[in-house]
């Protein structure tokens, strides 16, 4: 009886021994186990009109609110395009993302910049876990927080400025949310893009556009050396026209 019981505490001690050994094993496996990298969406992408792609899409018909109907009746771009006024404003998000002007992408530590050559607008996605202030301002970029999921960049933006969806007056208020989803095509390096609008004050459901954006090796974003005559329909001064060109 008492080597029976000698043999059960010997091997119940191995068998201690054992799992912990293989524990440590496990651990040491995990923590040599690095995690994958993110995908690289780093680039210059020529991004065209929606005239002009043919893999831009957008609701044949928007699910207006009564005020949204009324926002997008009225619509002026004369009024509403702050480039009326200077020449040299900044594009807003997400009209911009429309725009025929190329767009290259940067990333770096927590942080994808994309810059578009109009009006030298710069997006940052913040992936570091960084979230908007308390007294969060609104901006014509927003503020917007991305992260990974897979092959996929995945991104939140809200604090807009109240302004347009694209450049045909579909109405956006400063409560709006968008949801985009980028990722690129293993073979042409073209970018996808899908986003989702969330503003019950203009539309009774969300509204979802996509696009592509066409990789190039070649295109780069030039500076925008930009002139501002003033507005649109104002006397322009002569003198300070005068003086700009001389200092080009």
């Amino acid at each position: 009886m008492k080597t029976h019981q000698l043999i059960v505490g010997i091997l119940g001690s191995i068998g201690c021994v054992y799992a912990n050994a293989q524990i440590q094993i496990n651990q040491d496996i995990a923590g040599n186990i690095e995690a994958p990298l993110a995908p690289d969406f780093s680039g210059t992408y020529i991004s065209g009109t929606p005239v002009e792609s043919l893999t831009y899409t957008q609701p044949d018909t928007y699910p207006f609110t009564r005020q949204g109907a009324r926002a997008h009746a009225s619509f002026d771009p004369i009024v509403a395009d702050p480039q009326q006024q200077d020449d040299c404003a900044g594009e807003s998000v997400p009209s911009v993302i429309w725009g025929g002007n190329p767009m290259a992408i940067t990333q770096e530590n927590g942080l994808i910049l994309m810059r578009f050559e109009s009006g030298d607008t710069i997006r940052q996605i913040f992936l570091d876990g960084t979230i908007p202030a308390l007294d969060q301002e609104h901006t014509i970029t927003g503020f917007s927080i991305g992260h990974w999921e897979g092959n996929e960049l995945r991104i939140e933006t809200t604090h807009l400025q109240a302004g347009v969806l694209t450049s045909r007056g579909y109405p956006m208020s400063e409560n709006v949310r968008l949801a985009e989803r980028y990722w690129r095509d293993p073979l042409s390096n073209n970018l996808h893009m899908e986003l989702v609008v969330e503003d019950p004050v203009n539309y009774t459901e969300s509204v979802t556009l996509s696009r592509e954006f066409i990789w190039s090796d070649e295109e780069q974003v030039q500076l925008w050396n930009c002139i501002s005559l003033g507005p649109r329909f104002a006397e322009p001064d002569i003198d300070e026209l005068v003086r700009m060109l001389e200092g080009l």
